[in-house]
């Protein structure tokens, strides 16, 4: 990828040399998830959103399940977001429980325009297992429609679920108390 993004081709040109290193993979590897999640994160990057809409929503529909996938396919600007809400919709019905579908639910129905059911969608995900992209969602969407205080809030949670705790320092003044003067050297 970094050969392709480097190089001075057409985006078009690009997308077809992709596909043609993807379709001279094994058979194995094509359907390997985590393989079909980079191809498709490849694809989106170089704007051909259609071929990872369908590929992911073919992927998922034939009983390769991953929460992933699902994640990116609410990502995905389909050229047909009527079919694409129609088929999370329906892994919704499958899978009421389903955090990541909920999630991609809120994208999408943004994306058409629906905010109100776009933050009930969001809310859900939260409910079911909050993540750092529901909170970014949720921060985004407060951000949008002017409610900066708990935009704020939702971005600070985000940064929770990323943050290391740091290592506790040591007390200087214990430390220092620890030393002994025999420890210094002298003149």
């Amino acid at each position: 990828y970094r050969h392709l993004q480097s190089s001075n081709h057409s985006p078009k040109l690009k997308t077809t040399k992709l596909a043609a290193t993807w379709d001279s993979l094994p058979e194995d590897l094509k359907k390997d998830v985590y393989m079909i999640e980079v191809y498709c994160q490849l694809l989106m990057k170089l704007e051909d959103e259609g071929s990872a809409e369908t590929l992911i929503r073919h992927t998922l529909t034939q009983g390769q399940w991953s929460d992933k996938l699902v994640n990116l396919y609410g990502c995905v600007k389909s050229d047909d977001i009527e079919r694409q809400l129609a088929t999370i919709e329906e892994w919704n019905r499958q899978r009421p429980d389903n955090a990541e579908i909920a999630l991609a639910l809120g994208r999408i129905t943004l994306q058409k325009g629906n905010s109100t059911q776009a933050l009930e969608f969001f809310e859900t995900s939260l409910a079911l297992i909050p993540s750092m992209d529901v909170y970014r969602e949720l921060a985004r969407w407060y951000h949008e429609f002017g409610d900066a205080e708990k935009s704020y809030e939702y971005l600070q949670r985000s940064l929770t679920l990323v943050s290391v705790a740091l290592p506790e320092l040591p007390n200087t003044v214990d430390l220092l108390k620890n030393i002994s003067l025999s420890d210094t050297p002298t003149a």
